[in-house]
């Protein structure tokens, strides 16, 4: 495992190498066994071709290629277009890329209903940069905070000034009662 933390680094920089060229589709690690599984979208981009003459050839044994028909970035275009331009508020999205879907979460049935519309009337003007059967659409009631809490804020102090312990996730409460709070980060005391 430690080797495999090791090669963290150079697994970001090909990322990094991969994102700027035509036809790549995404990267994820999978740990049993460890591989890294690189998406293309097009047959002439060669992955392992991006690795000769670099330190990042040590990472040449746990490369697997997956041919994809829709890539990362494309998803979350389509993303940010349904959220910036579609008038339904959407509770929560996101991008799976082994699937190659993009996932909202909407409060109620007819927000659906209109979001459904919205992207079948999308895809149809050609706004959306991925066929509209990759959009899943569920209900989720998400949260509403009544208070400006979110991770990150601190919530005390050391005698320095510096802060000692800060919030981490926002969470409600809803059995016995609605209450909103958040979760303390794990460097913070009891």
């Amino acid at each position: 495992m430690q080797r495999y933390l090791e090669l963290q680094p150079l697994v970001g920089e090909l990322q990094a190498r991969l994102a700027a060229e035509d036809g790549f589709g995404g990267l994820y690690l999978e740990y049993e066994p460890y591989r890294i599984v690189t998406l293309v979208t097009a047959e002439d981009l060669d992955v392992r071709a991006a690795l000769e003459g670099t330190q990042l050839a040590e990472l040449e044994p746990f490369i697997e290629t997956r041919f994809v028909d829709v890539a990362e970035a494309d998803l979350e275009r389509a993303l940010t277009t349904i959220d910036a331009s579609s008038s339904v508020e959407l509770v929560q999205g996101e991008v799976d890329i082994r699937s190659g879907t993009v996932t909202v979460w909407v409060r109620t049935p007819e927000d659906a209903e209109r979001l459904r519309s919205w992207i079948d009337a999308a895809e149809a003007s050609g706004p959306l940069a991925i066929p509209s059967d990759r959009i899943v659409i569920r209900l989720g009631a998400g949260v509403t905070l009544d208070a400006d809490s979110y991770g990150g804020l601190n919530l005390n102090k050391q005698v320095d000034g510096s802060p000692e312990c800060t919030s981490g996730f926002s969470v409600e409460e809803t059995s016995g009662g609605r209450r909103n709070g958040v979760t303390t980060a794990g460097h913070c005391a009891n």
